[in-house]
Parts: structure tokens; sequence; C-alpha cells
């Protein structure tokens, strides 16, 4: 931007920077300890799981005691995963992506989709 003509310059801030804050009367500068205070990363499901049995052989206690100190709900415990066999679409997708270079996976997800295979891209 231009300055009018006779303008004076544009002075200094008055002051210079703030002083600066008190200690507040924390044992080091800082962001307060943060680390410190954060809790404890809780137990998945299958930990969980696996912890019941070892309760029930210590302390003697039902299956539903133990469950209940826990905190794993019977449809919890009781679950099973279910691991799906993909090594044939694994196979089809390495025929595809070595005949075909350039394409890429939303590409190799039209193809398979085309054949019957109904999984999604992400899988792909």
């Amino acid at each position: 931007r231009r300055r009018a003509v006779g303008a004076a310059p544009h002075a200094p801030a008055r002051g210079g920077e703030p002083q600066a804050q008190a200690d507040r009367c924390r044992p080091e500068p800082g962001q307060g300890d943060a680390a410190a205070h954060r809790r404890k990363k809780s137990l998945g499901p299958s930990r969980r799981r696996e912890l019941v049995p070892e309760l029930m052989r210590l302390f003697g206690c039902s299956q539903r005691n133990a469950m209940r100190v826990a905190n794993v709900s019977q449809g919890s415990f009781f679950y099973k995963p279910v691991k799906k066999d993909e090594t044939a679409l694994r196979m089809r997708i390495k025929e595809i992506t070595i005949t075909r270079v350039h394409y890429g996976y939303r590409r190799v997800h039209v193809l398979l989709r085309r054949e019957g295979h109904p999984d999604n891209v992400k899988r792909v």
C-alpha cells in the first residue's frame, strides 16, 4: 500500500512485550504435567474374555461372578470371531494386477464386482 504524502511512518508499539506471568507455585514450568494425569488404558474385550477363566481358577467363583468382576457381558464372553477365507480373492487380485499393471484399486474392484465378488472396495 502507498502512504499519503507527508504521512508519518508507522510508530513501533509502546511498552514492548508484556511481562511474564508468575510461576503460580508449580513445581516445573510447562503444560502442567498433562501426561501424569492420564488414565491407564482399559482392557479390550478379548483380554477381559481371557481374564474370566483365570478369575474362576484363582478365586473359585462362578462364571457369572467372574464375568461381573471383569465387566464382561455374556454376549462378549461367548462371542467367537468369524474370519472369512479370502485366499481366492487375494489370488484373483494378484492375477488382475499382474496382467493390468496400470489399474488402481478402484478399477480392480470394478472388475471383481463384475466377476461376482461381493466384497467392497475397502477389502480390495
